[in-house]
C-alpha cells in the first residue's frame, strides 16, 4: 500500500474503499495502473484529503507528457466521490471535471456496461424515471431536485448549463400538427459549458433543445419560485422586463451575499454588469442531484442494489441511446456539446449487438413498476371521494372535465396526465379515460417527431400503460355489473 501518514487515515480509509469497489467491477490490470499513478500522487496530498492544490500541484509537475497519468485517475476519483467514500475535497471533483486532459478511464464505464458508473439500460432508466415521478408526488423530493432529475434525464446536459439557465430560456413554439391541430412544442435554450471566450453566457455557445412538457412544467415552476424568493428578498415587485432575466435557479447565499437593490432598474443594472451575481453554481447543482439520488430507492436487476444517480451516468446514456440510433461520431459530440470527437468515439464503437442481445435478456423486468394505478376507482358522488383535497382534470375542448381525486395531496404542478402514473391518484368510473389515453398517445407521436429517442419517451410510455389499466378496469367492472 501507498506511503500515507497514519494522520491521514479519513483519505486512506476512502482509498481502500474506492480501490475495492473498482476491483469488483474492472481488470486486475486497470486497478494495478491506478495503485501505480496514485503512488506518484500522494507525496502532493499533504492536508490529509485529495484537494485542488494537490492535483494542481502534481499536474504541474506531470507536465503535458505525463498527463496522462491524472486523465487514468480522474474518472476513479469522481467515482470515489459518487460512491461516498471520505478523503475528497468537492472542489477536486470539480476541478478534474473542468480539465481537458488525455485518460481513458472516462470511456471505460460505456466500454464495459458497467452497472455501477456505465449507462443505464432502458429497463433500469424507466425505472428511475418512475421513482422521480413518483417521490415527487409523495414529496420526497423537492420541486427543484424533480426540476433537475427530470432536466438531466431530458438531456444529458452537463451541471454548468442549468446553472446558467434564465427565464428567458424557456420557450414555447407555437406548431402545426396534422389535421390543422395547434400545439406548444417546449424548447430550452442553455449557454454551452467551457465557452472559448470566457464569457458567462457566451452568445456564440447556445444550444437549442426540446424537452419534454414534464420537465418544461418543473422548470418554469422553479422560475416562479425563483422570482417570489426575490421579490421578498428585494422588497419590491419584480415586472416582467426584469423576470426575464432572472435565474431559474438560484440558492439563498448567493441572494443573501449582496445587499438587495432599491428597484427594478438598479437590479438589471447589477445583472448586467455581473451576470452570474444571482446564478445558483455548479457545486451547488451537484449537491443537490447527489443528495436527491442517495433517496433513490429504484433497483437495478443487474446487481440487485439500489443504483447510483449520477448525472455522469445520465450523460454516458445519452451518448450511448444516441449511437444505437444511427448518429454518427460528429453528430454525437455536436449534440453532447464536444469540441472533438475524442470523447465520443467510445460511443461508436460499442457494438450495437451486444446491446441489443442484453436488453433483450433484461426485456419486461420493470413492466409491472410502470402500472401505477392500483385498482382504486372512485364515483363522483361518494362522500368521501368529495374530501379529497385536490380535483385533477383533463383537457377538454371547452371546459376541464374531472378525471379523479389525489388520494392525499395538494395541486403539484404536473401535466395532468401524469396524475394517472402516480399511486395517489384515484380515477373516477364515469369519466372520459379514453379520451385521455388519445390525448397521451398523440404527445407521444408528437414528442418521437421532435426527436427523442426511445429511453427518452419513458414518462409518456407508462402514463399510456397507466391510462389502460385503469379503462381495462372499468370494463371489467361495467361487464361484471351486466352480467350480474
Amino acid at each position: 500500500m501507498c506511503s500515507i501518514a497514519p494522520s491521514h487515515e479519513a483519505l486512506r480509509n476512502g482509498y481502500k474503499q474506492a480501490l475495492a469497489r473498482a476491483a469488483e467491477q474492472l481488470a486486475p490490470g486497470t486497478i494495478t495502473n491506478y495503485f501505480s499513478h496514485f503512488n506518484h500522487f500522494w507525496p502532493h496530498c499533504t492536508e490529509g484529503i485529495i484537494t485542488s492544490r494537490a492535483i494542481n500541484a502534481w499536474r504541474k509537475e506531470l507536465g503535458e507528457e505525463g498527463s496522462y497519468r491524472l486523465g487514468h485517475i480522474r474518472g476513479f476519483i469522481q467515482q470515489w466521490r459518487d460512491w461516498g467514500f471520505g478523503g475528497i475535497e468537492e472542489n477536486a471533483v470539480l476541478l478534474l471535471d473542468s480539465f481537458s486532459i488525455p485518460g481513458y478511464y472516462s470511456g471505460h464505464p460505456v466500454r464495459i456496461a458497467c452497472p455501477y458508473t456505465g449507462p443505464y439500460t432502458r429497463q433500469e432508466y424507466q425505472a428511475i424515471a418512475k421513482w422521480v415521478q413518483s417521490a415527487w408526488r409523495e414529496g420526497e423530493i423537492s420541486l427543484i431536485e424533480a426540476a433537475l432529475l427530470s432536466f438531466f434525464m431530458d438531456t444529458g446536459r452537463r451541471l454548468e448549463e442549468p446553472a446558467k439557465l434564465r427565464a428567458c430560456d424557456l420557450q414555447l413554439e407555437s406548431c402545426q400538427a396534422a389535421e390543422d391541430q395547434q400545439f406548444s412544442r417546449k424548447r430550452i435554450r442553455l449557454h454551452q459549458a467551457k465557452g472559448r471566450l470566457g464569457l458567462y453566457r457566451d452568445p456564440n455557445r447556445i444550444i437549442d433543445l426540446s424537452i419534454s412538457d414534464e420537465t418544461y412544467d418543473l422548470l418554469a415552476n422553479v422560475a416562479r419560485q425563483t422570482r417570489t424568493r426575490l421579490e421578498a428578498h428585494w422588497d419590491f415587485s419584480i415586472p416582467p422586463s426584469l423576470a426575464k432575466d432572472l435565474p431559474v435557479f438560484v440558492v439563498t447565499e448567493r441572494m443573501t451575499r449582496y445587499d438587495p437593490p432599491s428597484n427594478a432598474a438598479e437590479a438589471a443594472a447589477l445583472i448586467q454588469k455581473t451576470p452570474e451575481r444571482y446564478h445558483t453554481t455548479r457545486a451547488s447543482l451537484d449537491g443537490i442531484i447527489r443528495c436527491a439520488g442517495q433517496r433513490c430507492d429504484a433497483v437495478s436487476e443487474r446487481t440487485g442494489e439500489r443504483m447510483l444517480i449520477t448525472t455522469h451516468r445520465f450523460r454516458r446514456t445519452l451518448g450511448t441511446v444516441l449511437a444505437q440510433n444511427g448518429y454518427n461520431a460528429y453528430e454525437i459530440a455536436e449534440i453532447m456539446g464536444h469540441a472533438t470527437i475524442d470523447y465520443v468515439m467510445v460511443y461508436v464503437e460499442n457494438t450495437a449487438e451486444a446491446f441489443d442481445r442484453y436488453e433483450e435478456k433484461m426485456a419486461g423486468t420493470f413492466e409491472t413498476l410502470l402500472r401505477s394505478f392500483r385498482g382504486e376507482l372512485i364515483e363522483r358522488e361518494r362522500s368521501d371521494a368529495q374530501n379529497q383535497p385536490y380535483v385533477h382534470s383533463l383537457r377538454g375542448d371547452n371546459q376541464p372535465e374531472e378525471a379523479g381525486r389525489c388520494g392525499s395531496l395538494s395541486q403539484c404542478h404536473r401535466g395532468w396526465y401524469t396524475c394517472y402514473s402516480c399511486v395517489k391518484f384515484r380515477p373516477y368510473v364515469d369519466a372520459d379515460h379514453k379520451s385521455a389515453l388519445m390525448h397521451v398517445k398523440l404527445e407521444y407521436e408528437r414528442t418521437v417527431a421532435m426527436g427523442y429517442q426511445d429511453s427518452m419517451l419513458t414518462g409518456l410510455e407508462a402514463t399510456i400503460f397507466a391510462i389502460e389499466e385503469v379503462i381495462r378496469t372499468i370494463d371489467a367492472l361495467h361487464e361484471k355489473l351486466h352480467h350480474g
